[in-house]
């Protein structure tokens, strides 16, 4: 992805925001803080893995990793969107997760404290064929949205949120690797991976994408600062994360053959980050919800 290459503004989501109801508000001196990089703290490391959800942590301490919607999920995603260029074995999200973990790549997902048998607590997950199957419908607005950040030159972004909308179709509450959201969550910890707990619910006061390189949004700082939620994507990390993706997982045999490199797989799965984690703003949030873009 390549930065804005301007100064950081405040607009609205407008079109993108398909919620009904009114946002949280988020005072102009707290939308200016942040795009001043006020409550930001220096990032554990480039690789995206830790969710958008910006409520607090139960009993944890603050997670300072690049945020990804849906944190493991988002990445897994982002694998199957470009397939065939994997095998479905390596993107089953139990292979998929035991492939972070021996690649020493992070597995984080969360759960939340009122977590029952129908949710596991990340709306990302409960409810990724929403997101994909929304994509399409909004995907000229996202570009628009956020001008200057568009997908990689040689991404067709409309192939790719087809793809994403197959990829997270369901028949019968499960998608086509026979996988809902407890399954997906049963693989995390399978993989020995880190589910943390999320406390209250959302108040969604803006929406926080960043091209600031080797930071991140610090939720603690936020609250302490101004007692807000935004949902945060680290958009400078994608392209780093999915290079270490594609380094991560064993090529199909289909891919070989097809002479796909690295380089464009990575490409394929930046930009669905990227989009996947708009679509996920754009269920959430209303047109009103303020959108701050920043370098």
């Amino acid at each position: 992805m390549k930065q804005p290459g301007r100064p950081g503004s405040v607009t609205t989501l407008g079109p993108v925001g398909r919620a009904a109801g009114k946002p949280a508000p988020l005072p102009p001196q707290v939308a200016q803080a942040l795009v001043d990089g006020t409550f930001d703290a220096p990032a554990h490391g480039c690789f995206a893995a830790t969710c958008i959800d910006d409520r607090r942590r139960a009993g944890c301490p603050d997670n300072l990793f690049p945020n990804v919607a849906g944190g493991a999920y988002g990445l897994l995603l982002a694998a199957r969107a470009v397939c065939p260029s994997y095998d479905d074995a390596v993107v089953s999200a139990p292979g998929f997760m035991r492939a972070l973990r021996d690649g020493l790549l992070p597995v984080v997902v969360h759960a939340d404290e009122q977590r029952d048998d129908a949710h596991t607590g990340c709306a990302f997950n409960d409810s990724m064929a929403v997101v994909g199957a929304n994509l399409p419908a909004v995907l000229d607005d996202l570009l628009a949205v956020v001008d200057g950040a568009e997908v990689p030159r040689c991404v067709d972004a409309a192939a790719l949120s087809g793809r994403i909308a197959q990829a997270t179709a369901v028949s019968g509450g499960r998608d086509r690797f026979g996988e809902d959201a407890a399954a997906r969550l049963a693989a995390v910890w399978a993989a020995g991976g880190t589910v943390e707990a999320l406390a209250g619910g959302h108040a969604v006061a803006g929406v926080d994408v960043s091209w600031r390189s080797g930071f991140t949004l610090s939720r603690e700082a936020l609250w302490r600062g101004a007692g807000v939620q935004v949902f945060h994507l680290d958009a400078w990390s994608y392209a780093r994360t999915a290079l270490s993706l594609a380094r991560a997982l064993p090529q199909s045999q289909g891919q070989r053959d097809a002479g796909v490199g690295q380089e464009e797989a990575a490409a394929q799965m930046s930009a669905s980050m990227l989009l996947s984690g708009l679509s996920t703003v754009s269920k959430m949030c209303a047109p009103e919800t303020k959108l701050v873009l920043r370098g």
